[in-house]
């Protein structure tokens, strides 16, 4: 018997074989196109109800059939979607090959019976687990050979646990599933699709295949009800939602930042991984008792010989951002010391061991209530000044300018700024449309508050805002 039986609901004898490797009939092109992907990871971005998850069981029976018995997952963001679109799916699936069980883990066990019609043997257990990904530690202590993950680009779903996913798939050289709807910009953008996308771009070979189709490749789904979803939504979420691309939402505040502001850290710094000691390094500090935060940003000098640099070239590069982690190795003593000069000592160590100990050619942080802060650190040997305006729009226009005429570039391994930079958005009305000043999660920006202290003191001449978006510049020069 083979998957195109099982598919139209027919039944066999449980002496009877399985080819797995047969596609189902009913798969549309979108699903035929991922089924003959053969990279580690294949990213399914698509549009709602378009038939990614319904694809993910029969990829992952095939998968088992090919590699054998052992341990498999099937993960969600949370035990609410799990239990609502992806268990079923796979119940429907596999319930011909054993049962599944809730207690004291949620899993699947293949039966005696499943196992010889999958593997023409019974020695071995066979096992899919079933985890949910708002909690990494709950993925641990597994040695998965294959792992299917559905809607993966909710922010539920971690990217601790994309990573820990990883680990658990390495030593039997598994491969991953993942199927989503493109909900936001994070770390599946920047770890999966924007890795992806640079080696499409450069004709080279990849790990990862991202197969895209739109809600109308599934021929169930009705064209009127899309049409009436674009002319109805605003464009950019119906792109994301109907046609599973990734745009820019409405409201994003640094709409000029994209692909052409990353460059490579050792293309940047001439084979190096930071700036040549005669690049002027400029710093911007975020205040706080809990969440202070420090960007770096190294001044581009003209390379006029081998370790020769000029004049400068205008271009600056951020480079560093240290903020609070668990993992700094910080005196106990600096840490409990009264009043802020103990967690301002303590961050600046943290600091000065991002810089090499190299001294900021100029500082600036803080709002213009923020003078107790300054002096502290002036105190303890770190000359942080004012900025010149403590207007919040005016310095985000400025960094603006410096995304859109390229001359302010980042790193491309900083992928927590990089994140925060395309995430960083006004609130939306319920007409879809940004509500002037009003940061979406403005607290968690630690990073890009800092960012904006220095680098609006770099672009003070700033082109004129369009009125569109308020933090707008016009297009990229």
């Amino acid at each position: 018997m083979c998957i195109e039986q099982v598919a139209q609901g027919l039944t066999a004898e449980a002496s009877e074989r399985y080819d797995a490797e047969l596609m189902p009939v009913w798969f549309h092109r979108g699903q035929q196109a991922a089924w003959e992907k053969t990279e580690d990871v294949v990213l399914l971005l698509c549009g709602t109800q378009s038939g990614k998850t319904v694809f993910g069981p029969w990829w992952l029976l095939r998968e088992i059939q090919r590699k054998g018995p052992g341990e498999y997952g099937v993960i969600s963001p949370n035990y609410t979607l799990l239990f609502r679109k992806a268990f079923p799916e796979v119940i429907k699936v596999f319930k011909q090959f054993g049962k599944p069980i809730m207690s004291p883990v949620p899993r699947f066990e293949f039966s005696q019976e499943g196992l010889m019609r999958l593997f023409g043997r019974s020695d071995e257990p066979c096992t899919i687990y079933f985890g949910y990904a708002e909690n990494s530690d709950s993925l641990e202590s597994m040695t998965l050979k294959a792992v299917w993950s559905d809607e993966c680009g909710q922010s539920a779903f971690k990217q601790t646990s994309y990573e820990a996913l990883n680990r658990r798939l390495a030593v039997m050289k598994g491969r991953h599933l993942m199927t989503t709807t493109p909900y936001e910009f994070g770390w599946l953008k920047n770890d999966v699709y924007d890795v992806w996308k640079a080696a499409k771009d450069k004709d080279e070979e990849t790990y990862i295949a991202v197969v895209n189709f739109s809600s109308t490749m599934n021929p169930t789904f009705s064209q009127e009800r899309y049409d009436r979803a674009k002319a109805t939504m605003p464009g950019w979420r119906f792109l994301m939602m109907y046609d599973g691309l990734f745009t820019k939402p409405a409201g994003v505040i640094y709409e000029h930042f994209d692909n052409d502001n990353k460059i490579p850290r050792r293309v940047a710094f001439h084979g190096s991984d930071a700036p040549p000691k005669s690049w002027p390094i400029l710093t911007g500090t975020d205040f706080g008792n809990v969440n202070m935060a420090t960007v770096a940003i190294a001044e581009e000098l003209e390379q006029i010989g081998e370790n020769i640099y000029g004049e400068p070239t205008g271009r600056y590069i951020i480079f560093g951002c240290k903020v609070p982690d668990k993992a700094d190795a910080v005196e106990q003593d600096e840490e409990d010391e009264e009043g802020p000069k103990g967690p301002v000592r303590a961050h600046l160590v943290r600091v000065k061991k991002m810089l090499q100990f190299r001294r900021p050619a100029k500082s600036f942080g803080g709002s213009h209530q923020e003078e107790g802060w300054r002096e502290t650190c002036r105190l303890l040997g770190w000359q942080v000044m004012e900025p010149d305006t403590n207007d919040v729009e005016v310095q985000i226009g400025r960094v603006n300018t410096g995304f859109a005429d390229n001359k302010l570039l980042i790193c491309e391994d900083m992928a927590k700024m990089i994140r925060d930079l395309e995430n960083y958005s006004n609130e939306i009305d319920e007409e879809g449309n940004p509500i002037r000043g009003k940061i979406k999660d403005k607290a968690k920006y630690h990073r890009l508050d800092a960012l904006r202290y220095i680098a609006s003191q770099l672009f003070k001449e700033r082109r004129k805002i369009t009125e569109t978006n308020v933090y707008s510049v016009g297009g990229k020069r």
